[in-house]
């Protein structure tokens, strides 16, 4: 049963040296995004690469029950496509990691409203 939609944006600084430019690597990273959501539960990617800084961002929005179980689907959907374009994700946070990076964003931001 999908309650929500999760959205997740996350940010890499890509280290060189690398094969490929960027912009290539960001849109090997799109094409398995587009291929995962043709047998997931994936609604939505982007992937975007600001080659100056060396940063690639990638978006992911899924159908989830909850927020817990679309965290999850969001992480793991990133973390195979750029692992599916032979790239890594060392330092990758633990999902308890990132649910409690939420948890101290909600915090903050009730506590300023």
């Amino acid at each position: 049963m999908t309650d929500v939609m999760v959205a997740v944006e996350r940010s890499f600084l890509v280290r060189p040296p690398v094969s490929t430019s960027i912009h290539e690597r960001a849109e090997a990273v799109m094409a398995e995004l587009v291929e995962l959501s043709e047998v997931g539960t994936i609604l939505d990617s982007a992937v975007s690469a600001d080659a100056q800084r060396g940063i690639v961002t990638v978006e992911v929005t899924v159908a989830a029950s909850d927020l817990d179980d679309g965290i999850a689907r969001t992480m793991a959907a990133m973390r195979t496509a750029i692992h599916a374009v032979g790239d890594a994700t060392p330092g990758w946070p633990s999902h308890e990691d990132v649910m409690e990076m939420i948890a101290q964003t909600m915090r903050a931001e009730l506590v300023e409203a």
